[in-house]
């Protein structure tokens, strides 16, 4: 088979051969790949740290920006891998259905009518896909860079953020906008595609150099080397993600065009047809996925009257809720184009396998992550600071909210099943109503009755009731519909 019509390796595989083994295959090195990012993440939170408690309360308000463009950069990529993991789900049909025509064409090897008239679709057209979604994806987060360079003040203000910690939010976000958004962005986009085509390795080997590339740069360019580099502090952290991100992109840029030549330029109407499509389903899923961040600028907004200590608790307790809840991220980062690639070619029998298998895993994952940081979460905590309200707060976060975890974890894998099989409407509707019934309105309750650590009782009912939801959708719904189509 030549490169072409195969690039990764792996093409359209995902619909044969054993579930738990493509769960594994795949989700094992997007894990060490997300893990990667996080970690990275969480040693820049321990350098802030190190700078002082307003800089990691600086530090710690930037958050919910970052998760909400995060957010919006894997609602695009969700668009983009369910389209093309279903393009390549239908070519296996067609593959299929031309290999029976020709074994029964005359010895001349004379077309049938059907095949002559068959018309190109550029919604089938993988390449076409791909490349149409990075550009879409390049002029997206290359203007919302720049809208959020010049608003950083004024949003930080109508936020409530104290005016010690502005100097700092400002220092790390004017160099993040313009320059580390767009680029992770890119790299986001780019490792989701290659999962469209079955290929999880390559994003985790990516992503984990880029991580190192990062840690290797944050203690130089926060605190500088005398004569040589000037320390920058939380600037520096922000210009280390950057850099690291240019090294990938470039890498990325060069496998697709150069390596697997997955890119394919269309006609102007053939480009407007699949920007369409993708805008269509993007939009419903960039939404979604920038709904619970967003919930996290409300978090803060209700608790920045406590002070910064409370403020850098929150910090210190996401990045972590971030670790804990990473495999099943990795699940439902694969679930998608596993979904996507079977429904195509219409195994619905192998969908419902799959969430019998991710229902095993978000069980084994609270029981893990619980005794996990209830014997250690008071230990980790206290490598990030030495303040007493902040060390209370998280270390109580980590020792309660790591037990529901697996709640967060099946709402994730149903989602990823529902991006799969083309239902992201349904995936906004279902997340506006977690998010408003089982977060934001307990949350501001439990803050009023009981303080910042209201927050804490709130998050922990919250993903003990969005499992909860999410199980139910999938037993009444989901699966009836997927029974149908047999």
């Amino acid at each position: 088979m030549n490169q072409e019509s195969n690039p990764t390796g792996d093409n359209a595989e995902l619909t044969v051969g054993s579930m738990r083994g493509h769960l594994k295959r795949m989700a094992i090195p997007t894990w060490i790949g997300i893990l990667a990012i996080l970690a990275f993440n969480t040693v820049d939170t321990w350098f802030i740290s190190l700078l002082g408690g307003t800089e990691l309360a600086g530090l710690a308000f930037t958050y919910p920006v970052i998760f909400v463009s995060v957010g919006l950069t894997f609602g695009c990529s969700i668009a983009a891998t369910a389209l093309v993991s279903q393009a390549i789900g239908r070519s296996t049909i067609q593959r299929r259905s031309s290999l029976v025509a020709k074994e029964g064409r005359d010895s001349e090897g004379e077309e049938s009518a059907a095949d002559q008239a068959t018309a190109y679709n550029p919604l089938d057209d993988r390449k076409g896909l791909a490349t149409t979604a990075l550009i879409l994806v390049l002029l997206f987060f290359g203007s919302m860079g720049a809208v959020g360079f010049f608003t950083i003040e004024p949003l930080f203000s109508a936020l409530r953020a104290p005016d010690a910690i502005q100097p700092v939010i400002t220092a790390y976000l004017s160099v993040w906008y313009p320059i580390a958004l767009p680029l992770t962005a890119l790299a986001i986009f780019c490792d989701s595609l290659l999962r469209a085509y079955g290929d999880a390795k390559t994003p985790g080997i990516l992503m984990t150099v880029g991580t190192l590339i990062n840690l290797g740069l944050d203690p130089v360019l926060i605190f500088g080397i005398e004569g040589f580099v000037p320390a920058l502090g939380v600037a520096g952290a922000a210009w280390a993600t950057g850099i690291s991100y240019i090294v990938l992109t470039c890498y990325y840029l060069y496998l697709f065009a150069v390596r697997m030549r997955l890119f394919r330029w269309l006609a102007w109407r053939e480009f407007l047809q699949c920007a369409r499509e993708l805008i269509r389903v993007a939009r419903a899923s960039m939404t979604e996925q920038a709904l619970e961040p967003a919930t996290d600028f409300f978090i803060f907004y209700i608790i920045a009257p406590y002070g910064p200590e409370v403020i850098a608790a929150m910090g210190i307790a996401y990045r972590f809720f971030g670790l804990a809840v990473s495999p099943a991220l990795a699940l439902t980062t694969v679930v998608n184009p596993i979904t996507g690639q079977n429904f195509g070619a219409k195994r619905i029998d192998r969908i419902e396998l799959l969430w019998h298998r991710l229902l095993q895993t978000a069980a084994l994952l609270s029981i893990t992550m619980g005794l996990l940081f209830t014997v250690f979460g008071g230990a980790i905590v206290s490598v990030f600071t030495d303040n007493i309200i902040t060390y209370a707060m998280a270390a109580f976060f980590l020792r309660l909210v790591m037990w529901t975890v697996g709640g967060y974890a099946i709402m994730a894998s149903l989602t990823g099943i529902l991006y799969g099989l083309d239902r992201s409407k349904a995936v906004l509707f279902i997340k506006t109503l977690q998010v408003l019934s089982f977060y934001v309105l307990p949350i501001y309750v439990a803050v009023s009755l009981l303080g910042g650590v209201g927050v804490v009782y709130a998050w922990a009912v919250g993903d003990l009731l969005t499992g909860l939801l999410a199980y139910l959708l999938y037993r009444f719904w989901v699966l009836p519909k997927l029974l149908q189509r047999r």
